[in-house]
């Protein structure tokens, strides 16, 4: 696993709210405290390169932004006051941080470090950050590199209901080899007078800046995320902060389940329920939030609506195509799967014992998606039970706006949704509500 998640998932324990998990009824606005730090695949993928310059004679040069650089551009020198304890060899750097603390180098704060050459093989070494950007780091106290991973992830703002951290380590130029030798090169014509120390010399960064709460609904447990895009430590700016919902399961929020986040009405979707989010108490760490029911929207199918109209092929020899409103039974459950999916292989023990004990006005109809037709053609006889076996094509997971997999829809006798889940659970659930326990 890479560092910058492991960080984030130790460090994460410490922000931990001992306040129990609210559970949302509908139509009941709830507040929901965002006291855990989250990551999306976003930050997993995120190649964030920071390059170091040697520090000569207490003076550095301003931020290089390579996209705007002038080539063979001399710099203007800017003096800087170094700690008293600080080695002689030292390099710099800049970061992203929005602030206007100067004219000199707004948005953007400078850190000085020991043993630039080395700084990933030494036990410990030490860096600054001038975080109230007065290029003085006499007022600055000492952060700690261990082989050249910072120890703790650096707070950036004031408000503790409101965190945003950064955070460094080595870069590994040798895993990205080819980026790392085209940066070098780009960086020979557009540094200037600056002394650039390399790829082999460079700090990886990441960012720490989604917030998330957890709530229960349906017996479910789920989580909501805000993303501050623009790193200002607002979380909630109108087209350019992102909401997240994700299953608690879920170690990384996924970008597919983002929303960019509106001036008003924001509403999220997930597993058929709406979610309106209100975040008048975003500055105390709060957002209160409000079950919806029946609201009809481009992301999920809700409850009370009627399935859509399609079509799906059933895996037979002679391959015909059942329209799902077709099939008779009191009501349906249609499970939609995939054979290397790790939920799937979880719930298959489950799945099974259920569908085996189900009565016969109750039809299971399960829809596989990419898998081969000999597999799905021999399912039932492999686990002996016997289900619908059909195909979910990619028409159909559009239709059904699949939000997960496995992914369950129980229908009842007018093909309405009474129902939609992520196990077999919903389904133990459900039936054992209607008189037959499954559990």
């Amino acid at each position: 696993m890479k560092f910058g998640l492991v960080v984030l998932l130790l460090f994460a324990t410490n922000l931990l709210s001992s306040q129990p998990i609210p559970q949302l009824e509908n139509n009941v606005p709830v507040n929901l405290p965002l006291t855990f730090l989250g990551i999306d695949n976003e930050q997993i993928q995120s190649m964030s390169f920071t390059p170091l310059f040697k520090v000569k004679d207490s003076k550095v040069q301003n931020f290089l932004d390579l996209s705007g650089a002038d080539f063979g551009s001399v710099e203007p020198e800017i003096p800087i006051v170094l700690p008293t304890s600080a080695f002689k060899d030292l390099a710099y750097g800049y970061f992203f941080n929005s602030h206007q603390q100067n004219n000199i180098e707004p948005n953007y704060t400078l850190f000085v470090l020991e043993y630039p050459s080395n700084f990933h093989t030494v036990s410990k070494s030490r860096i600054w950050f001038d975080l109230n950007n007065n290029f003085n780091f006499m007022d600055d106290s000492v952060s700690y590199l261990k082989k050249g991973k910072l120890t703790s992830p650096l707070k950036l703002n004031r408000n503790s209901n409101l965190p945003l951290f950064v955070n460094f380590e080595y870069f590994p130029y040798r895993k990205f080899l080819q980026f790392s030798n085209m940066n070098d090169s780009a960086m020979k014509w557009l540094k200037g007078n600056r002394d650039y120390l390399g790829s082999k010399a460079a700090l990886k960064e990441s960012r720490l800046n989604l917030i998330y709460g957890k709530f229960i609904v349906d017996g479910d447990t789920l989580k909501i995320g805000l993303k501050d895009a623009n790193l200002n430590g607002s979380y909630n700016d109108p087209n350019i902060d992102r909401i997240y919902i994700g299953q608690i399961s879920d170690s990384i929020f996924q970008a597919k389940n983002a929303y960019i986040m509106n001036e008003k009405n924001n509403v999220v979707f997930w597993m058929g329920n709406a979610l309106e989010l209100d975040f008048e108490k975003i500055d105390q760490g709060i957002i209160t939030v409000k079950l919806k029911a029946k609201y009809k929207n481009e992301y999920s199918l809700t409850v009370g609506e009627k399935i859509p109209r399609f079509k799906f092929c059933v895996a037979k020899k002679d391959a015909k195509r059942m329209s799902v409103r077709r099939v008779k039974g009191d009501y349906k459950i249609i499970y939609v799967w995939s054979a290397d999916n790790i939920n799937f292989i979880k719930d298959t023990a489950n799945l099974h014992a259920i569908q085996r004990t189900l009565p016969e006005n109750i039809k299971l109809i399960m829809l596989n998606h990419g898998g081969s037709g000999k597999y799905v053609g021999r399912y039932n006889k492999r686990f002996e039970i016997s289900a619908i076996q059909g195909f979910c094509s990619s028409k159909i997971t559009k239709k059904l706006k699949l939000q997960n997999m496995p992914q369950v829809f129980i229908l009842d006798e007018s093909n309405r949704i009474v129902k939609i889940g992520k196990s077999s659970a919903v389904i133990a659930q459900f039936l054992s509500k209607n008189g037959q326990n499954f559990e």
